[in-house]
């Protein structure tokens, strides 16, 4: 088991994480999570980079401040992305407790990732669960597939529930990130391929770009073992699946607070201030998005009513045709199927 390292364990009542909170918040103290020992941070060791944590609580003007200080710059320089860079991904959970499995399962999906140099950075507003801590009463007792233990190179900082909306709770995981790094939104719910951050990483530096998005991915249907391409008719690529390279001129810009839509509007910015960015026409089988039926959008946002069958994969809804292309992408959803196999029964244990 990777240690986790923190020194305030969350068996508390969700009552003490709000009189934290309200303690810290009246004085803006940055200092590094050793030296605050009831700083909501949690995270494990990492053997690949060398790298302090900076903890400043939340006031009433200001969001709680995360940094991530590393011993040794991550980059040479702001002009290229680097040919090997320290990736971030930003996972943003706590919806509700079953997204605790999928969570764990995304977790799992980052520790499989082919790069050499990651670090997870989980902003988690629920009360009921930690993903670097125990695996909750529920999941334990019906004896999940989950991830049971975190793994290396993990950060957690677990914020007051439902204080801050989805933009905001963006703006805290990408202003963790130092200059030079390359972060990635890194959903709570979805699945990656292994080479997901290696081969959108090497896009950034073949394209000389320092803002990437996808342009296709599997939108896959639990209920139905069906899924789709979607590949949206758009130039900026597909929301929430952005790769940055932090620079002086990218750090400034921040998600504005919104519960929906800050995806495209932080798109929008980037453009507007010049920032060098591109959509990918990448491998669809690099991203799995699903639906499961406690998604932010219902299911006709996410087009189940255009899905011809049951049991379909790959699908072509202007032309209705379905069946993979090739082999990777068959290898890639059953894989999937099987990661998932115990989703239903998940959804059904989970306390409501």
């Amino acid at each position: 088991m990777v240690p986790c390292l923190g020194t305030v364990g969350w068996s508390a009542p969700a009552v003490a994480l709000q009189l934290v909170l309200l303690l810290a918040s009246a004085v803006h103290v940055e200092t590094t999570v050793t030296q605050l020992p009831d700083a909501p941070v949690w995270y494990t060791a990492c053997p690949t980079s060398s790298y302090q944590i900076r903890y400043s609580p939340p006031t009433a003007e200001l969001l709680p401040q995360l940094e991530l200080v590393f011993n040794n710059a991550v980059a040479k320089g702001f002009d290229e992305v680097p040919a090997d860079p320290t990736f971030f991904a930003l996972m943003i959970t706590g919806k509700d407790e079953a997204h605790e499995y999928f969570a764990r399962k995304s977790m799992e999906s980052f520790v499989h990732q082919a790069a050499t140099r990651k670090v997870l950075v989980i902003i988690n507003d629920s009360p009921k669960y930690t993903l670097t801590g125990p695996v909750s009463e529920w999941l334990a007792d019906m004896q999940t597939s989950v991830m049971a233990s975190p793994p290396p190179c993990v950060v957690e900082i677990r914020v007051e529930p439902k204080r801050y909306v989805l933009g905001d709770l963006r703006n805290i995981g990408i202003n963790a990130v130092p200059l030079g790094g390359v972060w990635v939104q890194w959903d709570d719910d979805d699945w990656h391929d292994r080479q997901y951050m290696t081969l959108n990483g090497k896009e950034m530096v073949t394209s000389n770009t320092h803002a990437l998005t996808i342009k296709s991915q599997y939108r896959y249907f639990f209920t139905k073992n069906s899924s789709y391409i979607h590949q949206p008719a758009i130039a900026f690529g597909i929301e929430g699946t952005v790769m940055v390279f932090k620079t002086p001129t990218v750090a400034p810009i921040q998600y504005r607070a919104k519960g929906r839509a800050e995806d495209t509007i932080y798109l929008r910015m980037l453009r507007q201030a010049e920032v060098p960015a591109a959509a990918w026409d990448n491998p669809t089988w690099l991203y799995f998005r699903f639906y499961h039926g406690i998604n932010t959008w219902d299911a006709n946002h996410y087009r189940i009513n255009k899905l011809p069958d049951e049991n379909a994969w790959c699908c072509h809804l202007p032309t209705h045709a379905c069946g993979c292309a090739d082999e990777m992408a068959n290898e890639l959803h059953a894989f999937v199927i099987e990661v998932y196999q115990d989703v239903a029964a998940a959804l059904a244990a989970a306390p409501s």
